[in-house]
């Protein structure tokens, strides 16, 4: 479905963001709808008061997927098909950095180059990433051959080596950047709150995104995911080679259809 954009939306400190939205999207019967801040696209808290949104258009879509039909007897393509999706999530909420926060903080004069680039300069080599993977599954789908389909090339060395440098750079660089800020820049925490106003995810939550399990808070639509999977044409068996996860997801959910990765 398209977006619908919802202009100018007010409400007073008795109300929620959805109590707005919900009619409308009661009218346009969404199953699964979903709300996004028209300038940067960042997800929509719709519990956070509507007196944040201060007249903020927004979007509003349907977020139910339709599934190919070969799903419903295929699982690894059920899989490979949550896992397009979640990384679509991921990659998108991942380039709302720069609207919200990115742009904005470049004109803050309590930031120094360098600092602004420790915060900021991972995010396009991740998303170029992420665009990538986005790609190739979706191939993969187009394309799919029970017995043939392999992703596990998908999920490169290059890849994994990528996000390892910048979970080092999280822990070493960021992540003490970000809590010295917080502490004794009251400019820079006051443009953070200001800029986040209904958007569901802080700059400390961004920052974490493409960070190590310990620390990320994303649960279903964070980080990339690996499955290497092969089919054992002897046997008929689903192999599930490795696993290996940014967010704590178990090869059980996978098996039964969650999302989460």
């Amino acid at each position: 479905m398209d977006l619908v954009i919802v202009a100018e939306v007010f409400g007073d400190e008795r109300m929620q963001v959805w109590d707005l939205v919900a009619p409308l999207a009661a009218e346009l019967r969404l199953q699964e709808p979903r709300l996004y801040m028209a300038e940067s696209g960042a997800p929509v808290d719709c519990s956070a008061p509507a007196t944040l949104l201060d007249g903020e258009p927004l979007l509003l879509q349907e977020g139910q997927l339709q599934w190919d039909t070969r799903s419903a007897t295929d699982v690894r393509l059920r899989i490979v098909e949550e896992l397009l999706s979640s990384e679509k999530d991921y990659c998108h909420t991942l380039k709302t950095v720069a609207d919200l926060y990115e742009k904005p903080l470049r004109k803050l004069l309590s930031m120094e180059k360098e600092d602004y680039k420790s915060l900021f300069d991972w995010v396009e080599p991740i998303c170029s990433l992420s665009k990538m993977v986005i790609i190739k599954l979706t191939v993969a789908v187009d394309e799919w051959e029970t017995y043939e389909t392999k992703v596990a090339t998908i999920f490169s060395k290059l890849l994994w080596n990528k996000y390892e440098e910048y979970q080092n750079l999280y822990l070493d660089i960021t992540l003490p950047l970000l809590k010295e800020k917080e502490t004794s820049d009251e400019d820079f925490v006051a443009l953070c709150q200001l800029r986040q106003g209904a958007a569901k995810y802080s700059l400390a939550a961004l920052l974490e995104l493409p960070g190590p399990p310990s620390t990320c808070e994303w649960g279903s639509i964070g980080g990339l995911a690996i499955i290497l999977m092969d089919w054992n044409c002897m046997t008929g068996s689903l192999v599930l080679d490795q696993l290996s996860t940014f967010n704590g997801a178990s090869k059980d959910n996978l098996l039964n259809g969650s999302s989460g990765y």
